[in-house]
């Protein structure tokens, strides 16, 4: 896992019994076609210290200051393309991309916002997929987060110059359906569509880039709740 500012005690915590990095680490290096991109953990410190109950010798660094040192430490060993894996929350990780120098990108999770345009299916965005804002040295920073439980799955596509900064930045967020679709009849009650009605709502799925039926995941293990 990484998690750059979660910092348990080595031999206290059960995540590092023997090494700082047993089980957690701050950023791993992928290389992608031969471009070297960084990938850092960052995880909300006030809101996880208050309702997880970590034991009282783990440390959560401030969000901020974590992140541009991990960059700084990427940039220094020639990783040019950064990415943020963030559970922070879309309003704070707009306000961590305005604050670095050297991130492209940040993938977030915790606040669940939707982003997009799903007006046309009566669901409320939170912003533009992806939110595109400029760091402290007026480069972009293209912010995306996918919703909640496995409903949407994000697809982002991003343009670098040689210098590695971001030049372009897009992507579609797709919700993803079932091939069967409910409405109320006269007496309030869901019932299945068939015929022309349904029809009409497959004809109008395929033309909308943002809507993906999928078949179920006939692997997939249920557990409680």
């Amino acid at each position: 896992m990484v998690a750059a500012n979660v910092v348990p005690e080595v031999g206290v915590s059960p995540l590092t019994k023997k090494t700082a990095t047993d089980y957690l680490r701050p950023y791993t290096v992928k290389t992608i076609g031969g471009v070297k991109i960084g990938i850092i953990g960052i995880d909300i410190a006030k809101k996880t210290k208050g309702s997880s109950n970590p034991d009282d010798t783990t440390m959560f660094l401030d969000e901020r200051e974590t992140s541009q040192r991990m960059i700084d430490e990427l940039k220094a060993q020639g990783v040019n393309h950064i990415v943020l894996l963030t559970h922070y929350q879309y309003k704070n990780d707009m306000a961590l991309a305005k604050s670095l120098r050297g991130a492209d990108i940040i993938v977030g999770g915790d606040s669940h916002t939707l982003l997009g345009d799903f007006a046309g299916v009566g669901l409320n965005s939170g912003g533009s997929y992806p939110t595109v804002v400029k760091d402290l040295d007026g480069n972009s920073v293209c912010v995306a987060q996918a919703w909640q439980y496995a409903a949407v799955v994000g697809e982002l596509d991003v343009t670098f110059a040689d210098d590695g900064t971001v030049t372009a930045c897009s992507g579609t967020p797709h919700l993803l359906l079932s091939d069967s679709f409910k409405r109320k009849n006269a007496a309030g009650k869901r019932v299945a569509l068939t015929g022309d009605d349904l029809k009409a709502v497959m004809a109008d799925i395929q033309v909308k880039n943002e809507l993906s039926i999928v078949a179920e995941d006939p692997g997939r293990i249920l557990g409680p709740g």
